[in-house]
């Protein structure tokens, strides 16, 4: 609860984070930067001279810092990012399972014909599953073969089983295509 309530501490703690490690960075190179300067150097033209690459070399060192520094925290929160998007699609993807359901639930009970009730479930699977198709079968004991009972598709005006034969056998081995 005090995660979800405070999450943004989180991404305020890696702010003070990388700025305390640039703080302390920042403080040593100088520190130590200036202390190296006058003992290699006595002449205080030169010193300047010095100071002033010193200074430079500053800005390239604390920007690559910054650089890996940023560039860690943010790819965290890419990484959270896409972890959430993750998800957010598979929760839409069971609720739109879960609304198909409840209709399949409500045409089972509402329905008394077998064959308008197959239709159902196959359009309510198309409608609210997200299905492009979904078709029933009935195992024909004469052909030894499932058969298309009803059947449903997202096309406008197509039948996906109306031409279908299963090539699967009643004891659920794959028969050989016939020639």
């Amino acid at each position: 609860m005090l995660a979800g309530k405070f999450g943004f501490l989180h991404l305020r703690s890696r702010a003070w984070w990388i700025a305390g490690i640039y703080a302390l960075f920042a403080t040593l190179w100088i520190y130590y930067s200036d202390r190296a300067l006058g003992a290699f150097s006595p002449d205080s033209e030169l010193m300047l001279k010095w100071s002033v690459y010193k200074g430079f070399g500053f800005v390239v060192v604390t920007s690559l810092l910054l650089l890996l520094l940023i560039r860690r925290a943010f790819g965290k929160i890419e990484d959270g990012y896409i972890e959430l998007t993750t998800h957010k699609g598979e929760i839409e993807r069971l609720t739109r399972l879960y609304a198909a359901l409840s209709q399949i639930n409500q045409a089972i009970v509402w329905t008394s014909d077998r064959e308008k009730l197959f239709a159902r479930i196959c359009s309510v699977l198309v409608e609210y599953g997200g299905f492009r198709m979904a078709w029933i079968g009935w195992h024909d004991e004469e052909s030894r073969r499932l058969a298309p009972v009803s059947d449903s598709s997202s096309a406008a005006g197509s039948s996906p089983c109306s031409a279908a034969r299963s090539p699967w056998r009643a004891n659920g081995r794959r028969e050989a295509p016939s020639p």
